[in-house]
């Protein structure tokens, strides 16, 4: 529900792992995932093939895995709402930051503590999250981007400035992912990253942002995905990584594999846990 943004969010999807599911389940880590635009959380949970990853890991770790929530960031198929308070498509940031952990925390047997939340997304969604994960470190300890753009757009820089910001390029500045991680700088988050082999223009993005993230304090690691592009394989590449790295920072069982060790990963190097 939208109490405090009134956004006009489609049904979020939620995936709870057995142990949510006990009579007495524990406060469980958190990753919010967003699909890319166009796109639905229902998408992101079908085409992440999400449920099976989890499952999987559910199964390694006593029924523990992490509570994953795809919230609507956009409103519609068609739209992007750049993650943003605009008068264009609604108050779509204060929702994601504002009403979606709200739910969370009070409906679900999630965690409240920041260490314990991830924020993540594919294309439009990976560019969301490192606008919303760095600008509120309060909320989300680690980000996932995957095949993330440099900086929120629709259509044309200019256009989108335009349309969404009065033509106030300053105001447009202030939504930029590296410019948001240097306004907060330092930080202590985690940031993963991932590109496909074919995507040359995420891997760009990808070394741009990281570097920011790097002056900034944050950990860093960047990787590639073999024999994919700007689709769902290199989501699925991506996850399965991070969520070993996000399962072991959050006490739900050691990493079982290493990123280096992954034949469909490479890491940039320089970006390397």
């Amino acid at each position: 529900p939208a109490t405090r943004s009134g956004f006009a969010a489609r049904s979020a999807t939620v995936y709870l792992p057995p142990a949510a599911l006990s009579s007495t389940p524990p406060r469980l880590p958190v990753m919010v995932l967003m699909s890319g635009q166009p796109g639905s959380p229902t998408r992101l949970m079908s085409a992440g093939d999400i449920p099976a990853i989890m499952d999987e890991y559910a199964a390694r770790h006593h029924g523990l895995a992490p509570i994953v929530v795809s919230p609507d960031q956009n409103g519609s198929f068609e739209h992007n709402s750049l993650c943003a308070d605009t008068s264009v498509y609604g108050r779509a940031e204060t929702y994601l930051v504002k009403d979606v952990p709200r739910w969370i925390k009070s409906t679900l047997p999630a965690s409240s503590d920041a260490s314990q939340w991830l924020i993540g997304g594919f294309s439009q969604g990976g560019t969301c999250s490192v606008q919303l994960g760095p600008a509120h470190p309060e909320l989300f300890g680690s980000i996932f981007a995957a095949a993330t753009e440099f900086e929120p757009t629709n259509g044309s820089r200019s256009k989108t400035i335009a349309k969404f910001f009065d033509g106030d390029a300053e105001s447009y500045d202030a939504h930029i992912p590296t410019t948001i991680i240097a306004r907060h700088s330092p930080s202590s988050q985690t940031l993963m990253m991932i590109a496909g082999e074919w995507d040359k223009d995420a891997q760009d993005n990808q070394r741009r942002i990281a570097a920011v993230a790097r002056s900034a304090g944050m950990r860093v690691t960047v990787m590639v995905s073999r024999a994919s592009g700007h689709d769902w394989h290199t989501v699925r590449n991506g996850l399965a990584p991070v969520l070993e790295s996000f399962g072991a920072r959050t006490g739900l069982g050691k990493a079982t594999t290493s990123i280096r060790s992954d034949p469909r990963i490479v890491l940039v190097p320089g970006f390397g846990q």
